[in-house]
C-alpha cells in the first residue's frame, strides 16, 4: 500500500483549506487588536473641536469642553484600547472563544465611541471611530467561519 492510496490528494486539499482559513481568522483577528490599540491615537492627536471657532486639540489641551464630556471620551478611548492589548495578549493562547469575546467587545466600543463622539459633537474623533469600525467590520464579514 503506498501514501498516495493511504491519503487521497481530497484530504489534502481540504486540510490545507482548513488551515489557510484557521490563519486568515487569526491575521484578522491580529489586525481588529491592533485597530483597537490605534485607538489611542486619539488621545494625543489635535482631533478634537474646541471653543466657537472650533479649533483643533488634543483631547487633554481642550479648554472649553465640560469635564464630564473629557472623562466620557477618555473612558471610551482607554476602555478600547486596553480591549486591544488584552486581544493581542489573549491572542497567544489559542483560545478561540477568548478571541471571540475581544472581537465582539471591540466591534461593540468601536460603535459605543462613534456614538459618543458624535453626542457629544466631536465630528473629526466620531468619523475616526467610524472608519475604524468600517474597516474591523470589512475584515470580520471577509473572514468565513
Amino acid at each position: 500500500m503506498t501514501v498516495d492510496e493511504l491519503i487521497s490528494p481530497n484530504e489534502i486539499i481540504t486540510a490545507a483549506e482548513d488551515e489557510k482559513q484557521v490563519l486568515i481568522g487569526k491575521y484578522t483577528s491580529l489586525l481588529c487588536h491592533i485597530l483597537d490599540v490605534f485607538t489611542a491615537l486619539l488621545l494625543f492627536i489635535p482631533i478634537f473641536g474646541d471653543g466657537a471657532d472650533k479649533h483643533s486639540a488634543s483631547l487633554f489641551a481642550l479648554t472649553d469642553t465640560p469635564l464630564w464630556i473629557m472623562i466620557v471620551d477618555a473612558v471610551v478611548i482607554g476602555l478600547t484600547a486596553l480591549n486591544g492589548v488584552c486581544g493581542l495578549i489573549l491572542s497567544r493562547f489559542n483560545k478561540p472563544l477568548w478571541n471571540k469575546h475581544r472581537l465582539v467587545t471591540g466591534v461593540a466600543l468601536s460603535v459605543i465611541a462613534c456614538l459618543v463622539f458624535i453626542v457629544t459633537r466631536q465630528p473629526y474623533a466620531g468619523v475616526f471611530c467610524f472608519a475604524v469600525l468600517v474597516i474591523k467590520g470589512y475584515l470580520l464579514l471577509r473572514r468565513k467561519p
